[in-house]
């Protein structure tokens, strides 16, 4: 199977429980989206002062109130900054040939999200994470 059509087969699948749940009514009494998708973030991966591969994160926030999810989108930039800059500092500690942790990574990003936004309320989702 395509990974693109997986990929939007499971964001598919993962959208309708929020849809079912009647997340709010928007223009013409239809929900309105709580997803939002951020910008592809990236970091170096150094080994000796040399670039030995790039991480690429995609990832979203999922927020279900109106007013934050306004907030988010205003601070965007801010909030890709500091996620892109959490990322090179985990990127930096990383053992050649490792796969990275999610485990680790999730929280360190979902800090810089509440961070920015000014409390608990967005959920990050990271979507893919790829090694070149």
């Amino acid at each position: 199977m395509n990974r693109r059509h997986f990929l939007s087969l499971l964001s598919l699948v993962a959208a309708t429980p929020a849809l079912a749940a009647g997340g709010g009514s928007g223009i013409g009494g239809q929900p309105q989206p709580t997803f939002i998708r951020l910008p592809l973030i990236q970091a170096n991966i150094l080994r000796r002062n040399r670039t030995r591969g790039v991480i690429s994160l995609e990832n979203g926030v999922d927020v279900k109130d109106p007013k934050l999810r306004a907030r988010i989108s205003q601070i965007q930039p801010r909030l890709r900054s500091d996620m892109a800059r959490q990322l090179s500092l985990y990127t930096s500690n990383l053992a050649p040939g490792q796969a990275p942790d999610l485990d680790v990574l999730a929280p360190l990003l979902q800090k810089q999200v509440d961070l920015n936004v000014g409390g608990p309320g967005a959920r990050l989702v990271l979507l893919n994470v790829l090694i070149n």
